[in-house]
């Protein structure tokens, strides 16, 4: 065949203007050609069902004929393919590939929804893999072991006063009248939610380094009177170089040698209930209480051990206390203190009822640092107890009834506000704190709101 070919390559055919002569070649004649152009025309669907040539009528076709019929096909299906790709816009390209990754974004959560999920509906006979992540918990915060109290309200007030030594909360027993008491150079005021009134004292404080004015007689501020005696008025000073202390009760004079852990004015506002304490930081403790009348009489009552047990509880030894005070109840007629309140040397808290030097609570507290002073109070069924420092201040309420003890949240409140802190005193259930102040006295009220289950 390959001579054939060559022959048939070779051979000098005369030029004719026939156009069905398109092919060089002897074996494609026009039947030929338009049977393979006719490949591209539609096809009736009864031309369609004609069965393919069988296995002998291909072979009866020459060599040539077949590779021609096979080069034509494929120059056709890849021409079709092309046109259609060039017909296509790449906007829909774009959209055709976004679809598709939608799809295999879908099956692909469906699957791990199958294979992550437990079944509901029997046993499939496959196991669900569940993929976990192993996360530490955090630490769980050890509850407070106490019921609680809160600041709810905090108040302040500045009043251009001039200079000012003392400042107290009027308070006849535990009953505060709503009015304020402040006394310096010579001139005393009392101040009122809505005013302010003044009168001139001359008060004799000898060489004490501290001292607190704790009654005037209201008729000393009224408007006709301005002027006040020292037989008009309560108060007490403290670490005199002589003395231990002296009070002054409307003219009448007392002095002590012991620590001043308590002083109230009676209801009536004609005597004092002072209570002392002697070597309060170490052992033998001793408390005793006096009453001091504007009369003239006088009365001291029987010295009192501050023996207790150790933070403990089982250490039978006696202990010494850091800081110390007492609360009177009946500060009218009253014989002797009966709670001791003390800040042992770690810094816990302990009530100790005097009578019977039996533990009423003990608290924890871990007071550390100076302790400027403490103030106690009765308010109902409740005894009221604070430790003041510099920047915060402690407290807690004692239930007198059940023995039930809430303490303020953490312990502590912190505070920072402007001038130099002095004190701080019960008015009622609310804490007054009062600070000097340029030329005046700041004040700052603080309210509490405790757990009612106590």
């Amino acid at each position: 065949m390959s001579r054939v070919r060559h022959e048939s390559v070779g051979e000098r055919s005369p030029k004719t203007n026939d156009r069905e002569l398109r092919f060089p070649s002897p074996q494609v004649d026009s039947d030929q050609f338009l049977k393979i152009v006719s490949w591209q025309e539609p096809v009736e669907p009864e031309q369609r069902a004609s069965p393919l040539p069988s296995t002998s009528e291909i072979a009866g076709k020459g060599g040539n004929e077949i590779f021609i019929d096979s080069l034509f096909f494929k120059s056709i299906v890849s021409g079709t393919v092309r046109s259609w790709y060039r017909g296509l816009s790449r906007r829909t390209l774009f959209i055709a590939l976004i679809v598709l990754v939608a799809v295999l974004f879908i099956a692909a959560i469906v699957i791990t929804l199958v294979l992550a999920l437990p079944s509901h509906s029997g046993n499939h006979g496959f196991t669900a893999i569940v993929f976990t992540m192993s996360t530490s918990s955090p630490p769980t915060p050890t509850p407070f072991p106490y019921p609680v109290g809160y600041v709810v309200a905090t108040l302040s007030r500045y009043v251009a006063l001039g200079t000012v030594t003392s400042l107290v909360p009027v308070t006849s027993a535990f009953t505060f009248k709503q009015q304020i008491l402040a006394y310096g150079t010579d001139t005393a005021w009392l101040l009122s939610n809505s005013s302010i009134r003044d009168t001139t004292v001359t008060l004799n404080f000898g060489n004490c380094s501290s001292c607190t004015v704790l009654e005037i007689d209201e008729k000393c501020f009224s408007s006709s009177n301005h002027n006040c005696e020292p037989s008009q008025v309560i108060y007490c000073c403290s670490q005199g170089p002589d003395t231990g202390g002296i009070c002054q009760v409307k003219g009448v004079t007392f002095e002590f040698l012991d620590e001043m852990v308590e002083s109230r004015v009676t209801s009536n506002n004609d005597g004092l209930l002072l209570s002392t304490a002697s070597s309060s930081d170490s052992t033998p403790c001793a408390v005793q209480s006096h009453r001091i009348k504007a009369d003239g009489s006088t009365f001291s009552g029987p010295i009192q051990s501050c023996f207790a047990l150790s933070s403990d509880e089982t250490d039978q030894s006696k202990v010494g206390y850091n800081y110390l005070s007492t609360t009177t109840v009946q500060p009218d007629n009253a014989t002797a203190a009966d709670i001791l309140t003390v800040v042992e040397p770690n810094g816990g808290v302990r009530l100790l009822k005097l009578t019977s030097h039996t533990t009423l609570g003990y608290v924890p507290m871990k007071i550390t640092g100076k302790v400027m002073s403490i103030s106690t109070t009765i308010q109902g069924d409740y005894l009221l107890v604070a430790f003041l420092q510099s920047s915060r201040f402690y407290a807690l309420r004692y239930n007198l009834g059940s023995g039930c003890i809430a303490v303020l949240n953490n312990y502590y409140q912190s505070f920072l506000f402007s001038g130099e802190l002095q004190n701080f005193s019960w008015a009622a259930d609310s804490l007054l704190l009062w600070y000097v102040y340029e030329n005046g006295a700041n004040l700052v009220q603080f309210q509490f709101k405790w757990d009612a289950a106590c």
